[in-house]
């Protein structure tokens, strides 16, 4: 396997990401009540709803996307680090990504807790919705450390044209709106999918616009 093939498997992991986690979620989740339902309704359905093969299916898919995440981030900071040495903001992208990428994992571990106890008497409403609110936190909080990656993404690519320009504004205007929408995630519009599209976008960028390999120089006459 060549490596520009690699290093394109390993730039549209961004897309694989966001494709994943929109249907083990969304798509053809089990539409578990959120945080915004009733506490009530949140431990009834899930006093009433225990897990089976499609459940599990569905939350392994999610966590194949999840670890498709980390591997983007390290994909990108690393085409923005080539364009750019002399800057610390491709780090700042790695490590914001990378927490990101943590904290998103460590969101999993709520819900799974509350899967494997689900259908038994012993989830109270109070446990459930403490459960789905913790899961649902640290999702709000990934926003803001996306908004971080978005921005250092965006003065990189500005500066040195190392991605389309469109991808430094896009990410430029996403990043403020993401963070000023996480003290309003129960009221304010879901602009994190405009993080969701930009991640789709550069993944696909990166896979067209892999970097040729480096040719050694030849050897002067004698």
């Amino acid at each position: 396997m060549s490596n520009r093939l690699i290093d394109r498997i390993g730039a549209l992991t961004g897309v694989v990401y966001v494709v994943l986690a929109v249907l083990g979620n969304d798509v053809l989740g089990p539409g578990s009540p959120d945080s915004f339902a009733s506490s009530q309704a949140i431990g009834a359905w899930w006093r009433t709803h225990p897990p089976g093969t499609y459940e599990w299916s569905m939350a392994f898919v999610e966590l194949l996307a999840l670890l498709c995440f980390p591997v983007f981030v390290v994909v990108l900071a690393w085409r923005l680090r080539e364009a750019d040495r002399r800057s610390w903001l491709p780090w700042l992208v790695l490590v914001m990504g990378s927490l990101s990428a943590c904290v998103k994992l460590a969101s999993g571990a709520p819900m799974f807790a509350l899967a494997w106890r689900a259908g038994s008497s012993g989830v109270s409403d109070e446990l459930a919705t403490a459960l789905v609110d913790m899961n649902g936190a640290a999702f709000v909080l990934t926003w803001a450390l996306d908004a971080v990656m978005l921005a250092a993404a965006a003065r990189v690519i500005l500066a040195t044209s190392c991605l389309p320009r469109w991808t430094g504004w896009f990410a430029a205007v996403t990043a403020p709106l993401v963070l000023a929408t996480v003290p309003l995630a129960m009221s304010a519009p879901p602009t994190f999918l405009l993080a969701l599209i930009w991640i789709v976008a550069v993944s696909i960028t990166m896979a067209i616009r892999v970097p040729a390999p480096a040719r050694s120089a030849p050897l002067a006459a004698a």
